[in-house]
């Protein structure tokens, strides 16, 4: 069994989506030095649909979950937040799934519900059901 590189599933998933294939790439805000990692954010624009595709790439953070508790030594992340980052990717999610309910579409009390580390923090998306 093989694996692809980290910068070929990129570019496969960025070719799966029709995405232009350079992207912007920001070097995000250093905002702890103390933990010797820092992210740089891809933005593959132009995609199928207007749907973004962009990659964290977290530079000397383990493999630990950004801004995640300490785990016994590890290292993790600090500058930015992955919870944030997947909570503001799932909420647009939840967009189209309430445009298809206001058109009559009722996907039978579709309800999203994502633990996150740590696990006090739920997300949910859960659309109102429609009279059928």
């Amino acid at each position: 069994m093989s694996f692809e590189s980290t910068q070929g599933s990129i570019v496969f998933f960025a070719q799966q989506s029709n995405c232009g294939l350079n992207p912007i790439v920001t070097d995000l805000p250093d905002t702890d030095s103390n933990d010797n990692s820092t992210v740089t954010k891809y933005e593959f624009v132009n995609c199928d649909e207007g749907a973004p595709f962009v990659f964290y790439d977290i530079i000397n953070g383990g493999h630990t979950l950004p801004d995640a508790l300490d785990i016994g030594g590890l290292v993790t992340n600090r500058d930015v937040n992955a919870n944030t980052v997947i909570s503001i990717f799932l909420r647009a999610l939840c967009i189209p799934i309430f445009e298809l309910q206001k058109l009559g579409y009722n996907p039978k009390g579709l309800m999203l519900v994502l633990f996150l580390n740590p696990f006090p923090h739920i997300f949910s998306c859960s659309p109102l059901l429609l009279a059928q």
